[in-house]
């Protein structure tokens, strides 16, 4: 099939989308701040390293291809794990100082880049949505494995079966609780790693610095947004295109008089179109994360009071 050909000039044209994006601004920061910001840049980079390795190691494992269906979550993690450890590691004494507690309350939905964020709610939606289909239409496979297959019956007519049969690999509950269980931790990481962004103590010496380093938070923001993102979304995408290779075989095994062979055949299309939407989904996250591109918008919000040493 032409399909994981597809799938990959869709996640490259997601990289490039995301790649033309709007450089991102160059900011004069503070001793304390440039040093955090470096920091930060060197926990960025080394996440990314620990995430290859280990999703690597994650599709190698696991039975039956579960541990490749788990890939992109652990890759997700992995990041979002790494990048808000550097966020709680204190600065090294005499180098960048020491935190202050600022008086006014940050939320993490300050921070949040809108973008990434409306597309980590859709891919979520969308593969919540692909699950339970696939999990509600799936059958044992040709060993009894439950929901790792998809089944057909052709009829001669009305009452007559003539035939029967199913195919597989396809995401039913055998894949698609796994998976659930790892995006729903992505899910949870990525809101507890919010948190600890938005409420690191501060490194600003007065108001001024305080507006950069809500910039510097954005920008790590940004980035465990975008694993998340890339992490559903690229579970989105092959769970959808195993479920829409499942279906084409289906549809196709025993011609019209199959019970059910239209529906696997608009199904497969659906899936397939969902496949492609996601991986264009994927590259782009990919790219925000990898390459500092545009600027999360940062609603302008009156101060409570000064900084606290």
């Amino acid at each position: 099939m032409l399909l994981p050909l597809g799938l990959v000039l869709a996640v490259l044209a997601g990289v490039v989308t995301g790649i033309r994006a709007r450089p991102a601004q160059r900011v004069a920061l503070g001793t304390e701040l440039a040093a955090y910001e470096a920091r930060a840049q060197r926990f960025r980079v080394a996440a990314l390293a620990v995430a290859i390795v280990t999703s690597l190691l994650a599709a190698s494992t696991g039975a039956l291809g579960r541990g490749l269906l788990l890939a992109p979550a652990v890759f997700a993690v992995t990041v979002m794990a790494v990048v808000a450890v550097g966020e709680l590691i204190p600065p090294p004494p005499g180098r960048a100082g020491r935190r202050r507690a600022g008086l006014d309350v940050r939320s993490p939905r300050r921070y949040r880049p809108r973008a990434l964020g409306t597309a980590l709610a859709a891919v979520s939606s969308g593969l919540v949505l692909v699950l339970g289909v696939t999990a509600a239409t799936a059958s044992p496979d040709d060993v009894g494995r439950r929901g790792r297959a998809l089944a057909w019956i052709c009829r001669a007519d009305a009452d007559g079966i003539t035939g029967r049969g199913s195919t597989g690999p396809y995401p039913g509950s055998y894949y698609a609780i796994p998976v659930a269980v790892a995006i729903g931790a992505v899910l949870l990481l990525w809101a507890v790693s919010a948190r600890v962004v938005a409420a690191r103590g501060s490194l600003a010496a007065d108001v001024g610095e305080a507006a950069q380093e809500d910039l510097l938070r954005a920008r790590s923001m940004c980035a465990i947004t975008a694993a998340a993102t890339a992490g559903v979304s690229a579970s989105l995408a092959a769970v959808a295109a195993g479920g829409a290779g499942a279906m084409y075989r289906a549809s196709g095994a025993g011609g019209a008089t199959c019970h059910g062979s239209a529906g696997y055949a608009v199904g497969g299309w659906l899936l397939i179109v969902i496949a492609l939407a996601a991986s264009v989904v994927t590259g782009w996250a990919l790219a925000r994360l990898l390459v500092q591109r545009g600027e999360p918008s940062i609603p302008q919000e009156p101060r409570t009071g000064a900084l606290a040493g």
